[in-house]
């Protein structure tokens, strides 16, 4: 009897160990994975872009961004919005350091255009624009999205 508990004893040390060693296995193995997802949980960059803003188009722009999101309200400003007046919703992209956004007027102000646009995060004041697609109010082709440069 004592050699029957003596191998149980054994058995069941040995289905243990079995057992911890594959759990230790899986968490090694999720490790890195949920380095991963803890890591895309937090901002792509370290950068705020929260605040007024002038572009070369004589506007001003009211950049707002949270986490990896970028939102605007952009206006004309010379006449308080009258000739233009947009907003904005962006995605920062870690990748190649820009900002992919759609945009839209308003009524606030007399354009009529939308579009998306592709903006260079040069630094936390500096945002320059590299590429744009635009629309009328009826669906045709427009160009050209007025700003180029957005300093503060």
């Amino acid at each position: 009897m004592n050699h029957l508990n003596k191998n149980c004893s054994q058995s069941s040390l040995i289905s243990i160990l079995f057992l911890l060693a594959v759990g230790m296995t899986i968490l090694v193995m999720d490790l890195p994975k949920m380095s991963l997802e803890s890591a895309s949980a937090q901002p792509l960059f370290n950068i705020n872009l929260t605040g007024t803003w002038k572009a070369d188009d004589g506007g001003i722009y009211y950049i707002r961004n949270i986490g990896n999101d970028v939102w605007w309200l952009g206006i004309s400003g010379s006449d308080d919005g009258k000739t233009f007046s947009n907003v904005l919703k962006g995605y920062f992209h870690k990748n190649n350091g820009t900002i992919i956004a759609e945009y839209a007027d308003i009524p606030k102000g007399s354009n009529k255009y939308h579009g998306t646009l592709t903006l260079s995060i040069e630094s936390d004041t500096l945002l320059q624009k590299i590429n744009e697609t635009g629309y009328e109010a009826n669906g045709n082709p427009s160009c050209c999205f007025g700003a180029t440069k957005w300093e503060r």
